[in-house]
């Protein structure tokens, strides 16, 4: 009796790893990012269309954050409800928001259009990271390191798509592609729509009150190293195709695309890489590592002459891109009751900070340039490491 009830323990759908459905979840992420990739090669089309400043730049990246200030209360009903529709629709509406980008008219608008494509993003991101620990059994960290390499991938193959697109249909017959978008969400409907998105916890969520008093004081130190990891990210993402043509001279759109494809490749392995060692290495080690490499990569790579660069996009990519699936499994390992509202935290976090950061890097950059950009954002990134010295041993290594 005892045995037939262990043989059924071990093989809870809890503790299993769905590969199937972890395929399909993380094969939508890589379309979806896919397509939201497309934004960061297109703003030096849309900057000269419009007449743009790099501040307005920067607010239109800043606009696109706001949504995700959402993700809280997302997280919180996806511990309660199945929200999995979010998941499903979205890889077509963003498809479709993103390939207008390049054809709007005018500032407002193109505001307009990046809030609501926020929206969509963050409405597929806030669930998804729940659902794959749901069905990735006890090996969470795996199964976030191919759902964030998923995104990679996609972040990799989109301005890649982008270029060729703009080579053979033009900015105005990108709306084309977006037909992607949408087969994504037929399958996603089709594998998904019986299965449910609420957290399938083994115990009732935590309140939003005890899980704040529970999560405040490791979030707070996370949000900090959040921050200084954010504004690394976002000059070597978002900025960099405006980077490479404004300080580096080139001058066309397929040049910028191939610059983020390579970094983004490089952080396709650093995730999956990351990922897979949170589960056997001591986290803080890992995030150590990947700081204490990413920052001197990223001021050697402003420092070398042009025609090295396609050398050091690789390792920046890799140590700066890799810590996402690390701090994803830290935060979701020790919030199992509420790992929805825990993922929504940690992306909320995220979103503040890149908000902070476009803006501020807007500013700086109508002021004193890209290269000043750069330089500010490598010095706050190196003080990430900070908050993580201090962070207690039971809130990294739980799981």
């Amino acid at each position: 009796m005892s045995q037939a009830s262990s043989s059924s323990s071990a093989s809870r759908p809890q503790d299993v790893f769905q590969i199937g459905q972890i395929a399909t979840i993380t094969g939508g992420h890589t379309i979806h990012d896919a397509f939201s990739a497309f934004f960061p090669p297109l703003l030096p089309h849309i900057q000269t269309q419009l007449g743009l400043s790099y501040s307005q730049i920067g607010h239109v990246n800043a606009v696109m954050q706001i949504p995700f200030l959402l993700t809280l209360v997302l997280g919180w009903l996806a511990d309660r409800f199945s929200i999995r529709n979010f998941v499903i629709f979205t890889p077509g509406i963003t498809a479709t928001l993103v390939v207008s980008l390049g054809i709007l008219p005018s500032y407002p608008l193109l505001l307009a259009t990046a809030l609501l494509l926020g929206l969509s993003v963050a409405a597929f991101h806030a669930p998804a990271p729940a659902m794959i620990s749901n069905v990735s059994g006890r090996r969470v960290g795996l199964g976030m390191s191919l759902f964030m390499g998923s995104g990679e991938l996609g972040r990799t193959i989109g301005p890649l798509v982008a270029a060729v697109g703009v080579a053979w249909i033009g900015v105005q017959g990108l709306w084309q592609l977006c037909i992607v978008g949408w087969l994504a969400t037929a399958v996603l409907y089709w594998r998904l729509h019986m299965v449910g998105a609420k957290s399938q916890q083994r115990a009732t969520p935590h309140s939003l009150q005890v899980f704040v008093a529970q999560a405040a004081p490791m979030m707070a130190l996370l949000t900090l190293m959040v921050v200084g990891r954010t504004f690394l990210q976002t000059a070597f993402t978002t900025y960099l195709p405006l980077y490479m043509r404004d300080v580096r001279g080139m001058t066309t759109f397929t040049e910028g695309a191939i610059t983020l494809s390579i970094l983004e490749g490089a952080g396709v392995l650093g995730a999956l890489l990351a990922g897979y060692l949170a589960d056997h290495v001591p986290r803080r080690v890992l995030l150590l590592t990947a700081f204490c490499f990413a920052t001197p990569l990223a001021w050697a790579f402003t420092q070398v002459p042009t025609e090295y660069i396609y050398w050091m996009l690789p390792a920046v990519g890799f140590f700066s891109l890799s810590t996402t699936p690390v701090i994803f499994t830290i935060v979701l390992t020790r919030f199992p009751r509420n790992r929805a509202l825990a993922s929504a935290s940690f992306m909320s976090m995220g979103v503040g900070s890149r908000a902070l950061a476009n803006w501020i890097m807007g500013l700086v950059a109508d002021a004193y340039g890209l290269e000043a950009v750069y330089t500010m954002c490598i010095f706050i990134a190196a003080l990430a490491i900070i908050p993580l010295l201090f962070m207690r041993r039971e809130d990294l290594e739980q799981g």
